[in-house]
């Protein structure tokens, strides 16, 4: 991090000073003036820090002096002493390699040779190879934001002016315009969506371009500058954007030759760390003679045409705005370079050629056919020849994974880097892992944790289950791709943070699926049994004589209703459904038995079905926002039909009969009634019910609550012996005696 700052070096802590320039990690080396730029006489302070205090350990800190000028020995006003250019030179002539065939012979291996853009003039060949510009679609999203803060106002002389040296992807600076004054735009990153748009809501976008956009004021105010990168998506990747306006039209980029002569080789030709912002173009010549009178496009390694403005891969992080070329050379063909600028035109630039043998093969250590003299990967790489060692007849596997971001899964991340498993169909684990640990990886950015991971592995034939998971945080960096036998079948990336998704896939000839008739996805076709069957969406009511029946259902989950069914029928005059209002229908102990509703937005009408037992119940509605709206009917209940709207009060409903009985449940009292199951205390009476309760008495009163003493008995009997009273003393009798024995009177 670096600070300006008054004062001295002890003023500078933690917010003290104003940052200038960005934290980088890992190892930092390279031109300042990169990502900041340098004010002449003004301090400035750097502070070295660690995100690791516990694993810090000693550092070296160096720095170089800069004199600025015009390095250019070229330009009429050469600078000897100058150590870094200023973009100040100026020139009388154009070049020496100005034109095609006036092309500077470029050496292989023999490091970086000098150049000069000034005083350049445009090439008709420059436009070879270059497709048709794009339709651009603007983008007016920010998930970044606004970068500065403050609104700038250039300054219209014609000079290029930095708005920020440090914005990112999917962000906007303000920019403030004067009617009738055309503005040139421009980021640093040639490949960034540059869109210009209102400064008020609805934004809408008045033009776009890629790398830069010019533009023209129609009102005095204030206007956002976006940067986007491909398809209007976010980068926290420091880019400087620019302004300019007065002065005359920028005028058309003009460039430098450089040729060479192909021997069979692999080639890169490169610009890194050039004062400028370099922009290359490779041709070979078609011509008999080899001239520049008729060239043909050169594709690269990776089979783009070999027209290059930025390389992170190849100038690393501090030169990515300058150019890289690999590719492979044919014997006896002539090629040639052709060197431009973006942005600023003239100045010094620097280019160097590399050249080795050819040698194609599989580049990836996880491979069987692993070549380690590959300087080219030819696609060969395979894996199951080595994988399968132990499993002759299995199948090599390849997980591919990638970061977005290329910190890995771990960076960053204060929870689970997610990851992938390999399943069979009992759920035993075959195959883990993550980006990593992965057997074989790419860390080839500027932060520590690889942007590729690859494993391998051996599985037989069968059926299987890949799942994965994501990371507890920055899940929508995270991709993967499953490939068999040298064939992609899978690929995916997680839907949230955290989230596990499953995906089926097979090995070999094996049909997957459910293999259990009596699953509601039995597959008849499937000749191994994949884990997937389940039982629950075909599940419902099977016997067609009840009104729960389900025709759907194959397997019967005791829902047929054999008791009662009632229905409700509730409409919504709006007919947007109801907004709060719910049927409550409970059993006389207070348990909620149905509790239902039109869902708000769920139009007008809802007609269900519910299984009551026989019993007594009550029903009640709750209020509604729209209560005038709010009608409802249920049938099927003892007595016909019962209807309301909301704010219904609780009423009894019956269900299989009149289980509704109303009385006195008070068993002390004179008309208590065992039977009753709805409790009305004005009904029961406690007076004038008491008499004799004793069936054998002479005055026994089957109306008396309570005994009053006053029972009588017949002791007149002649026979009183005979309890039977069937005009003799017999067994019977007796019987009927010691039946009573014991029994204490009252």
């Amino acid at each position: 991090t670096i600070y300006t700052i008054g004062g001295d070096c002890s003023t500078v802590t933690g917010a003290a000073g104003t940052v200038v320039g960005c934290a980088f990690t890992g190892q930092c080396a390279g031109s300042i003036e990169s990502f900041i730029d340098l004010v002449p006489d003004t301090d400035y302070y750097f502070l070295v820090g660690t995100t690791d205090p516990a694993g810090c350990g000693d550092f070296e800190f160096t720095t170089t002096g800069i004199y600025l000028g015009c390095t250019d020995p070229l330009a009429s006003n050469y600078d000897q002493q100058a150590t870094q250019d200023d973009g100040t030179c100026t020139y009388n002539q154009a070049p020496p390699n100005d034109l095609c065939a006036n092309a500077i012979t470029l050496p292989c291996n023999q490091g970086f040779i000098p150049g000069s853009l000034g005083g350049a003039t445009p090439d008709l060949q420059s436009s070879l190879c270059v497709p048709g510009a794009p339709q651009i679609t603007p983008c007016v999203t920010a998930v970044n934001g606004a970068w500065p803060s403050a609104t700038f106002t250039p300054t219209c002389t014609g000079a290029t002016q930095n708005i920020t040296t440090c914005g990112y992807g999917s962000e906007f600076s303000r920019v403030n315009v004067v009617a009738g004054t055309t503005y040139v735009f421009g980021s640093s990153i040639s490949t960034d969506i540059c869109t210009i748009a209102n400064n008020i809501t609805p934004i809408s976008a008045f033009t776009a371009g890629i790398g830069s956009v010019t533009w023209t004021a129609t009102f005095t105010g204030t206007v956002r500058f976006y940067t986007h990168i491909a398809n209007c998506g976010a980068q926290s990747t420091c880019r400087t954007k620019t302004v300019s306006c007065g002065g005359a039209p920028p005028a058309a980029p003009g460039g430098i030759w450089y040729t060479f002569e192909g021997a069979g080789d692999l080639t890169q030709v490169y610009t890194c760390g050039s004062n400028l912002n370099t922009k290359m173009h490779i041709y070979a010549s078609t011509a008999a003679d080899g001239s520049c009178s008729s060239l043909g496009c050169v594709d690269q390694i990776d089979g783009t045409v070999a027209i290059n403005a930025e390389s992170f891969a190849g100038c690393g992080f501090f030169d990515q705005d300058d150019a890289y070329i690999e590719f492979v050379t044919e014997v006896g063909t002539t090629y040639y370079v052709y060197v431009e600028a973006e942005g600023a035109q003239n100045g010094s630039i620097q280019i160097a050629m590399d050249c080795e043998p050819a040698v194609f093969g599989c580049q990836v250590s996880a491979a069987c056919n692993y070549n380690p003299n590959a300087n080219i990967d030819d696609g060969s790489c395979e894996y199951t020849s080595c994988a399968c060692v132990n499993n002759p007849g299995g199948t090599g596997v390849v997980i591919e994974m990638t970061d977005a971001f290329g910190d890995g899964w771990v960076g960053g991340n204060a929870g689970s880097p997610g990851g992938y498993e390999i399943l069979t169909p009992t759920g035993t684990p075959v195959a883990s892992g993550s980006i990593d640990n992965a057997q074989y990886t790419v860390d080839e950015d500027n932060f520590d944790g690889p942007e590729f991971g690859l494993d391998v592995t051996c599985l037989s034939d069968g059926c299987y289950t890949f799942r994965f998971t994501g990371a507890f945080q920055w899940s929508e960096e995270q991709a993967w791709a499953l490939v068999v036998d040298g064939v992609e079948v899978l690929t995916g990336a997680p839907s949230g943070d955290g989230a596990v998704q499953d995906y089926q896939f097979t090995i070999g000839d094996a049909v997957c699926g459910c293999t259990d008739d009596g699953a509601c996805n039995y597959d008849q076709a499937a000749t191994d049994d994949n884990g997937t069957c389940e039982y629950t969406t075909c599940a419902g009511c099977t016997d067609p004589n009840t009104c729960t029946w389900e025709p759907f259902a194959t397997i019967d989950d005791g829902s047929c209703c054999y008791d009662n069914c009632i229905t409700i029928t509730m409409n919504d005059s709006f007919g947007d459904g109801w907004q709060g209002c719910q049927i409550i229908i409970t059993d006389l102990n207070g348990q909620v038995i149905v509790q239902t509703g039109i869902p708000n937005g769920g139009g007008s009408s809802l007609v269900q079905q519910f299984c009551l037992a026989d019993g007594c119940y009550t029903i009640s509605s709750t209020d509604d926002t729209f209560d005038g709206e709010v009608s409802w009917t249920v049938t099927g209940i003892f007595g016909g039909a019962i209807s309301g709207g909301s704010n219904f009060a609780q009423t009894y409903i019956s269900a299989g009969g009149n289980n509704c009985i109303s009385g006195c449940t008070i068993a002390c009292a004179c008309n208590y009634n065992p039977a009753a199951n709805i409790t009305n205390l004005a009904d029961c009476t406690f007076d004038n019910c008491s008499g004799c309760t004793y069936p054998d008495a002479e005055n026994y009163d089957p109306n008396a609550g309570t005994d009053d003493g006053s029972c009588t008995f017949d002791l007149q009997n002649p026979c009183p012996a005979d309890l039977n009273q069937d005009g003799s003393v017999t067994t019977a009798d007796l019987l009927q005696f010691l039946g009573a024995f014991g029994t204490v009177c009252q």
